[in-house]
């Protein structure tokens, strides 16, 4: 799965659709590549690879980049970088919103 999809969810969530966007690509791939870390530190088990090997984690930089995770986490991830995004927006109801949807993905890991 490339960045590009959780990234894309997220825009949906944020309805964030319509360029100029809101919040650019580098700053959803910044809470992306903090999203894999979050996984990583709870879900060590799906660093392993087929061959029993641990796959680093890699900050994502372009939404083209693969992520380490496959797409059973795309909707979770975009629930964190949704979440992120709309708490540093900081609008009425957007915190509590966006708290709901970091909640929603602590609960999947």
């Amino acid at each position: 799965m490339t960045a590009a999809d959780p990234i894309a969810r997220a825009r949906e969530l944020l309805d964030d659709l319509t360029e100029p966007y809101r919040w650019s690509d580098a700053k959803l791939l910044v809470w992306l590549s903090d999203a894999q870390e979050a996984i990583a530190a709870s879900r060590p088990d799906e660093l392993l690879s087929a061959s029993n090997t641990i796959t680093a984690i890699v900050n994502l930089t372009a939404t083209g980049d693969t992520t380490i995770f496959g797409a059973k986490w795309r909707l979770a991830m975009a629930r964190f970088v949704t979440g992120q995004a709309l708490m540093e927006r900081d609008e009425e109801g957007d915190v509590s919103r966006g708290a709901g949807l970091s909640s929603l993905f602590e609960r999947a890991l």
